[in-house]
């Protein structure tokens, strides 16, 4: 399996909400990383696999989101894929991020952070749909590090 240069890789890029040491949240966007080209069934496929040592898959979630959800932590690290129609995400940092069809969002400001404090909206977001609804798919993860306390200094995950 040889690894794909950043020019070839084809995966789309992600959104990470990210959360700094004193607790305030934003979104950035990170390109996938370590990309390796694999052969299935003769056509080649673009892959990348989660580091198991930063995050393993506990679980998945199907869901349809309709109205908002104000100011909370996510309840465990995970990656929302939205499937149809639109969600927003709005961070600390006053910035509302809109995410669609395809989009993929990585985010593990649990209650767990190290910046979270309690009665304050330190390491929250706040979101809600645009339109009626918005399907998704959660895939619910374990961190055996816990999470990042700077993420938005850090590498992304992904």
């Amino acid at each position: 399996m040889a690894a794909a240069s950043t020019s070839e890789n084809p995966l789309k890029q992600y959104y990470q909400l990210v959360v700094d040491t004193s607790g305030e949240t934003s979104v950035v966007t990170r390109d996938f990383t370590n990309v390796e080209a694999i052969g299935y069934s003769n056509v080649p496929q673009f892959c990348r696999s989660l580091d198991e040592k930063v995050a393993a898959p506990t679980g998945v979630v199907f869901t349809q989101m309709s109205g908002d959800n104000p100011w909370h932590h996510c309840p465990t690290a995970q990656i929302v894929v939205c499937l149809r129609g639109t969600w927003f995400v709005r961070t600390t940092d006053g910035v509302t991020t809109e995410l669609k069809q395809g989009d993929v969002l990585f985010q593990d400001n649990t209650p767990e952070h190290l910046a979270a404090k309690p009665g304050t909206h330190q390491a929250m977001h706040f979101s809600g749909v645009v339109g009626a609804t918005c399907d998704q798919m959660i895939v619910q993860l374990s961190q055996p590090r816990g999470p990042v306390p700077d993420s938005k200094s850090a590498p992304g995950p992904l």
